[in-house]
C-alpha cells in the first residue's frame, strides 16, 4: 500500500505544477521515512514524527524542509475527499525555527577566480550564478533560446515563477556562440539535473581551484552587489526571483564600509 501511496501522491505533485526535482525529492524522503518509522508512514502517529524529526544531527534547515514535506504529504493523504489514511498525524506538528542566517557572499577575487575558469561547463555554471544570480536549478533548466544580448528569461523558477535579468556581457560572451537546445548537460549529452550542476561545480572549483564555496555563494554575490549598486531592495528581490524582500534581505550583505559610514553620518548631540 505504502509504495503506491507514495507513486499516487508523486502524480499529485505532478498535476498542481510542482517541479520534477521537488516531486523526485518528496518520493525519496517518503520511502526513507517510511523505513525509519515504527511502523511505516500509513499508520504513524504525531509522536513518532516529532520523535524522528528530532534527530540531533541535522540543520534547522533540513529538519524545516523535512516538516514541511511531511505536512504536505500527510494533508493529501488524509484529505476527506480521497482519504488513504483515517487522520492527519502531521496535523499540529511543532514547526521547526529557522535562525535567519547572515548572507554568504563569495568574495570579488574568488569571483575573479571563478569566471576565468577555463573549463566548460563549470565557468558557465558559475558566470550564470555570479552575473545573473541564477540557482542551480534555473541553470540546469536555461536553454541557449532564453538568452539574448538584452535579457535572460529565466522559466519555472522557483516557485514555478518565471522572471527575466538583464543579460551581463559576461554572460553574453559565454552564451551567444553556444547552440540551440540546454546550456548545460552531462559529459554524455544528457540533460544535466540541478543537483548535479550544484555539487558537480563546487567539487571542481575546491578541486581545481581551491574555492571553498558553491554556486549559492556566488549568487548572494550578485545580490549583495545589486543592492549596493542601486540601493532599492524591490529592483535586487526582482533580480534573486523573490517573493519577498524579507528573503532579499538573507542574500545581501552590507559592507563593513558602508555601515561604518552610517554609524559616523549619526549627529553629535553632546
Amino acid at each position: 500500500m505504502t509504495a503506491r501511496m507514495i507513486d499516487a501522491y508523486k502524480r499529485h505533485l505532478v498535476a498542481a505544477g510542482y517541479a520534477s526535482t521537488t516531486t523526485e525529492d518528496s518520493g525519496k524522503l517518503l520511502r526513507r521515512v517510511d523505513a525509519e518509522l515504527p511502523c511505516g508512514l500509513p499508520v504513524a502517529t504525531r509522536s513518532e514524527l516529532v520523535a524522528w524529526l528530532a534527530q540531533p544531527d541535522w540543520s534547522a534547515q533540513t529538519r524545516k524542509t523535512y516538516h514541511d514535506h511531511l505536512c504536505r504529504f500527510y494533508a493529501w493523504a488524509a484529505d476527506p475527499a480521497d482519504p488513504w489514511i483515517s487522520y492527519d498525524p502531521a496535523a499540529g506538528l511543532p514547526t521547526p525555527r529557522v535562525p535567519q542566517r547572515l548572507p554568504r557572499p563569495a568574495t570579488d577575487e574568488q569571483v575573479r577566480v571563478c569566471s576565468r575558469c577555463d573549463t566548460m561547463p563549470w565557468r558557465l555554471h558559475t558566470v550564470l550564478a555570479a552575473y545573473a544570480g541564477l540557482r542551480p536549478c534555473e541553470i540546469a533548466r536555461l536553454q541557449r533560446e532564453h538568452v539574448d544580448q538584452a535579457w535572460v528569461l529565466v522559466r519555472l523558477g522557483k516557485g514555478r515563477k518565471d522572471r527575466r535579468v538583464p543579460t551581463h556581457p559576461r554572460v553574453w560572451e559565454l552564451v551567444a556562440p553556444l547552440p540551440d537546445g540546454p546550456l548545460t548537460h552531462y559529459p554524455d549529452g544528457r540533460r544535466a539535473t540541478p543537483s548535479w550542476v550544484s555539487k558537480r561545480t563546487a567539487e571542481h572549483l575546491h578541486r581545481r581551484h581551491h574555492l571553498p564555496i558553491t554556486l549559492y555563494n556566488l549568487r548572494h554575490w550578485y545580490g549583495t552587489c545589486v543592492q549596493a549598486g542601486q540601493g532599492d531592495i524591490r529592483v535586487t528581490q526582482a533580480a534573486m526571483g523573490h517573493s519577498s524582500p524579507v528573503t532579499t534581505a538573507g542574500y545581501t550583505e552590507v559592507s563593513d564600509a558602508r555601515l561604518l559610514a552610517a554609524v559616523l553620518a549619526l549627529p553629535d548631540l553632546t
